[in-house]
């Protein structure tokens, strides 16, 4: 589907997740934290022995989360998932800024590249026919 957001994913570095984890409220964890979230949502998570590596190294975590694609998803309502999912991991980070950022950003992004969905409380992504 052209207006997927596995799609548009190869764009959510620079429009979501850079900008998020420049707030000073990011911890380093940030992104251990989101790949705990995608775990049920890829296709294929990293090796045991690596992923490991990704849970106790911020920095690796965050070059992986990086590399991420569109593909690496099961499917558009898995990504979907990770969306709200990492939501809620954000706002248990009890940073009431980080998850109100994460929010807006995430609509920014819906706008910018027309994908038909909307934001519905509490962050839950609906689409739009």
């Amino acid at each position: 589907m052209i207006g997927s957001l596995g799609n548009r994913w190869q764009f959510t570095w620079r429009e979501v997740w850079a900008k998020l984890a420049d707030l000073s409220a990011a911890r380093p964890a940030l992104f251990i934290q989101l790949f705990d979230c995608a775990e049920d949502f890829l296709n294929e998570m990293p090796r045991p022995v690596d992923y490991e590596v990704l849970r106790n190294d911020p920095a690796k975590a965050r070059q992986a989360f990086r590399r991420l694609k569109g593909s690496d998803f099961k499917s558009e309502a898995d990504t979907v998932g990770f969306l709200e999912r990492a939501y809620t991991a954000i706002a248990d980070l009890r940073s009431e800024r980080l998850a109100e950022r994460y929010e807006r950003l995430i609509k920014n992004f819906l706008s910018r590249y027309n994908l038909r969905y909307r934001i519905v409380e509490p962050f839950k992504l609906r689409s739009l026919l």
